[in-house]
C-alpha cells in the first residue's frame, strides 16, 4: 500500500482526521490527483458536518475501498511531510541554481524566503497552543466536570492511591522505581490486573526470560495463592478450589490483556512493541514496561535510556496513541544504600523529572513496605502503606501515612 493510501485509510477516523488538520495537511502534500481530490472532498466534508466521511461514502462517491491499516495517522503524517519537503527542498534548490548566475545575492535571498515558506507549511501545529484563544473550551470543560462528566484515568485498583492521583491519564508516564528484588514487577502485575478488572487493556512489554514466570505471577494475584507452591504443582485442595474457580471466571472475559516480549533489548523493538496494537478512541489501553535499570548515567547507557525516555513520550502523547504508560526501573547503587530513596537516586533523574508525570519509589524491609510518591505534576506527594504478600498473592496499598496536604 502506498503513502497516500496509507493516510486515507486512517482518516475516516474523527480523532485521526483532527490530528492530521492540526498537523497542518493540505492537499499540497499529495502527488496522485485521485488523492488529491479524495482530501479535499474530506476536509469540506469535516469542516460541514465536523466527522470526517465514511468508508462508504468515499466508496460511493470515488469508488475509493479503505482498507484498514494498523498504524498511528502521526507515523504517515510524518512521512507525508518529509516527502513533501524533500520535493520542495528540490525544486527551491533548482529555481536558486537559475537565479545563481544573474546575481547570487538574489539566490540566496530566494533561498531564505523560500525555506522560511516551507517551514511555516509544514509546522507541527499540534504543539502550538493559544492559551486566550483556549477560554472558552476550558470554561466548557470544568463546566462538563462540574457536572459529574470528570474521565477517571487509568486505575490500579488501589482505591485510596486512585482517589489521590485520580489515576494515570492518556498521554501521562509514570515512573516506579525500586532497588533489585523488592517486588516491582509483582507490582506492575499487580497494577495490570486492577486496571484490567476495571475495563481497561493492559499491554506488559516484559523482558522476563520466560513467559511462564509473568504468567504465574499474574495467576497467583488473581487466584490469590502461594506463587511457589502453584509453580510447583503443591496447591492446598482449598487453595486449588479457588485457582479454578477464578481462572473459570478469568475466561469470561472477552477484552484483550497481552503480553509482549521484545526480540531484543532496544529503543526501535519497545516502540515497535507498544505500536503493535491498533489502539481505537473507544478502547482502553495501558502500557507496562518492564525492563529498565538505569545503573548507568553516562555513555551508551546514558543515551539507551534518554533516547527511551524521548519516544515514550512522543509515542503516547495525545499527539500519537493517547495512552497512559508505567515505566518500571531501578535505582542506582546510591538509592540502595538510602533507607528512603529520592528522586535523585534515578541515574536519568533529569528526564524523569522533564518528561514523567509520576514518579514512585517502593521500599521495603523485615517490618513494613511504604509506597512513595516522589513526584506528581498534578497534585501532592504522598507515602502510602503496602501490604506485600507475596506468598498468597496479595498486593494492595493500604491507606497514606504521609502527605504534604
Amino acid at each position: 500500500m502506498n503513502l497516500e493510501d496509507r493516510f486515507l485509510s486512517t482518516i475516516t477516523s474523527a480523532r485521526s482526521f483532527e490530528e492530521a488538520i492540526k498537523r497542518n495537511v493540505s492537499d499540497d502534500f499529495f502527488i496522485l490527483p485521485g488523492t488529491k481530490k479524495i482530501f479535499s472532498f474530506c476536509l469540506d466534508y469535516y469542516t460541514q458536518y465536523g466527522v470526517p466521511p465514511s468508508p462508504h461514502i468515499l466508496k460511493e462517491r470515488f469508488g475509493y475501498d479503505v482498507v484498514p491499516v494498523a498504524e498511528p495517522v502521526g507515523g504517515i503524517v510524518d512521512e507525508l511531510i518529509r516527502r513533501y519537503r524533500s520535493n520542495q527542498i528540490e525544486q527551491l534548490l533548482l529555481s536558486a541554481t537559475d537565479k545563481l548566475s544573474v546575481s547570487p545575492d538574489e539566490s540566496l535571498d530566494f533561498i531564505i524566503d523560500k525555506s522560511h515558506e516551507i517551514l511555516l507549511k509544514t509546522k507541527d501545529k499540534s504543539r502550538t497552543y493559544d492559551y486566550i484563544e483556549g477560554v472558552d473550551e476550558r470554561v466548557k470543560y470544568y463546566n462538563e466536570i462540574r457536572g459529574g462528566n470528570f474521565t477517571m484515568g487509568c486505575p490500579t485498583g488501589w482505591p485510596f492511591f486512585d482517589e489521590w492521583t485520580l489515576g494515570l491519564q492518556r498521554g501521562e508516564l509514570a515512573v516506579l522505581v525500586a532497588p533489585t528484588g523488592q517486588g516491582k514487577t509483582y507490582l506492575m502485575c499487580r497494577m495490570a490486573v486492577g486496571a484490567y478488572a476495571l475495563g481497561w487493556n493492559p499491554i506488559i512489554i516484559s523482558f522476563e526470560p520466560t513467559i511462564k514466570s509473568i504468567y504465574s505471577r499474574l495467576d497467583s494475584i488473581v487466584a490469590r495463592v502461594n506463587p511457589k507452591r502453584y509453580r510447583t504443582g503443591q496447591l492446598t485442595d482449598e487453595e486449588y478450589q479457588q485457582y479454578l474457580r477464578r481462572m473459570d471466571f478469568l475466561k469470561t472475559h472477552d477484552r484483550p490483556f497481552v503480553i509482549i516480549k521484545p526480540i531484543n533489548n532496544s529503543v526501535a523493538a519497545i516502540v515497535e512493541a507498544i505500536h503493535e496494537y491498533r489502539y481505537r478512541t473507544d478502547e482502553q489501553w495501558v502500557v507496562f514496561i518492564d525492563q529498565m535499570s538505569w545503573m548507568s548515567s553516562h555513555g551508551d547507557g546514558f543515551e539507551f535510556y534518554k533516547n527511551l525516555f524521548l519516544e515514550i513520550n512522543k509515542v503516547i502523547s495525545e499527539n500519537h496513541l493517547n495512552i497512559p504508560c508505567w515505566l518500571l526501573a531501578q535505582i542506582n547503587r546510591e538509592g540502595m544504600r538510602a533507607r528512603q530513596a529520592q528522586l535523585y537516586h534515578i541515574a536519568l533523574s533529569s528526564f524523569a523529572e522533564q518528561f514523567a508525570d509520576m514518579v514512585l519509589s517502593l521500599t521495603r524491609d523485615s517490618e513494613a513496605a511504604i509506597l512513595r510518591l516522589l513526584k506528581f505534576r498534578e497534585g501532592l506527594p504522598a507515602d502510602f502503606t503496602m501490604r506485600l504478600d507475596f506468598g498468597g498473592g496479595v498486593i494492595e496499598v493500604g491507606g497514606i501515612v504521609a502527605s504534604n496536604a
